[in-house]
């Protein structure tokens, strides 16, 4: 996932909402693609976490080979 593609989502979000609507137009517009990319940026906040812990675990039993 692309920053700048979930940057242009939310200002796409923004623009829709500040537009106003009916209730189709918000959900469509508004609601949906901000649900959309909140999951997206926590799907990759969740990746990056998993991968750093990986990390700190390498670094770990490189250590504790080390100290043996």
């Amino acid at each position: 996932m692309q920053l700048s593609i979930v940057a242009g989502e939310l200002k796409r979000a923004a623009d829709a909402a500040a537009e106003g609507g009916d209730e189709f137009h918000w959900h469509r517009n508004v609601y949906a693609p901000l649900k959309y990319s909140v999951a997206e940026i926590f799907d990759s906040i969740d990746l990056t976490q998993r991968i750093m812990d990986e990390q700190q675990q390498q670094v770990k039993d490189d250590i504790a080979q080390l100290l043996k």
